[in-house]
């Protein structure tokens, strides 16, 4: 169950026909572990490779790590509400775009089980005979097409054993990385991902943890997931990434974060960042510190509450020639009192951070 900005909970379901063909299947929930289906959205077309790749820089990593492709051309997209409540949200966003087809005049819509054209594109020799397209309002694209990545890896035997029968028995596992969406849901039409959104499983890894519900999945049945029980507010403990995380603007960072259980509620975090997706090239790191202060339960996810982060000190630590360069460019002009060198750490708290990478102290984050 995928939390997106607004928020929107979303199980996505992408079935790819061969190198051009798609379908993809999207399913929206009331609620954070996706046990409450709101509505569902089907959307078929094809995807073709972009030629033309990028212009030089937008991607800094080797062309072999990614696919760039052109905007996917939607031939159908098909709506279906599973409350009374999501037919009246769904024919309000449709027929403010579409008066036309879905205005007041017209056939008011329930939670029926009928699906409904919301874009549809024919062509027939050149010709396009039905072209119209209403998803605007329910901030639905597919840009996320536009930068595809798949990464295959092989799981050995737990027991860890070299022999030829452990490697015969291994499992690979193929994961699929789709742009990420952009987290304002009026630039989602404009927006082109330079990052990654967390992967979906092929359908055939095994094991595949959660995959049964959603690959026997319909429009007209959504999958019903596990409820996720949630735990006491506070983080404490040690928390580290389990994969290379994509952020926006071609970032790529691991973090670790540690949260102390005393009065204080301190707080570290490391963050260690890269040039590419599978985190192998090192870019810069920095540790900042401080206090963790709890406020109340968010209002737009019941499932979550908001803290504020007090970070009150800040060291940094160049890990390449490129990172070195830029830090040495900025000494004395905010970033550090010393000369730096590569893996050496320096305290800029006393500096009150580094505006040259935009990390200031003291300062709050949420």
């Amino acid at each position: 169950c995928e939390i997106r900005p607004g928020p929107e909970y979303i199980v996505r379901k992408y079935h790819f026909i061969n190198d051009t063909y798609f379908r993809a299947t999207q399913f929206y929930y009331l609620d954070s572990s996706c046990t409450s289906p709101f509505y569902g959205l089907e959307a078929s077309g094809v995807v073709k490779l972009d030629k033309n790749r990028v212009n030089s820089g937008m991607l800094p990593w080797e062309q072999n790590n990614y696919e760039l492709f052109m905007s996917p051309l939607l031939y159908q997209v098909t709506v279906l509400p599973y409350t009374s409540e999501a037919a009246v949200y769904l024919q309000s966003r449709v027929s403010s775009v579409c008066r036309y087809r879905f205005g007041r005049n017209r056939e008011v819509w329930r939670a029926d089980g009928v699906p409904r054209d919301i874009l549809v594109y024919v062509e027939y020799k050149k010709s396009v005979l039905m072209d119209f397209d209403c998803t605007e309002k329910l901030g639905f694209n597919l840009n996320e097409f536009l930068l595809l990545r798949i990464e295959e890896s092989v799981e050995s035997s737990a027991s860890g054993d070299a022999t030829a029968a452990a490697a015969a028995s291994a499992r690979k596992r193929r994961q699929l990385h789709l742009g990420e969406i952009a987290t304002n849901m009026k630039q989602r039409r404009r927006h082109r991902p330079s990052g990654f959104q967390p992967p979906l499983e092929d359908a055939n890894n095994d094991p595949c943890p959660g995959c049964y519900p959603v690959l026997h999945a319909s429009l007209k049945t959504p999958p019903i997931l596990l409820l996720q029980t949630l735990l006491p507010d506070y983080p404490t403990g040690e928390w580290v990434s389990s994969v290379c995380e994509s952020r926006p603007r071609n970032t790529y960072v691991t973090r670790r974060l540690v949260f102390d259980n005393d009065a204080e509620q301190q707080w570290t975090g490391t963050y260690n960042n890269f040039h590419d997706p599978l985190c192998k090239r090192p870019f810069f790191s920095f540790t900042a510190t401080g206090r963790v202060i709890s406020r109340d339960i968010d209002e737009h996810n019941p499932d979550a509450r908001q803290f504020d982060f007090l970070i009150t000190g800040l060291s940094i630590t160049p890990r390449d020639q490129r990172s070195l360069n830029q830090m040495n460019t900025y000494i004395g002009y905010g970033c550090g009192r010393t000369s730096w060198r590569i893996n050496r750490t320096q305290d800029v708290t006393n500096t009150n951070g580094c505006d040259h990478l935009r990390l200031h102290v003291p300062t709050k984050s949420e």
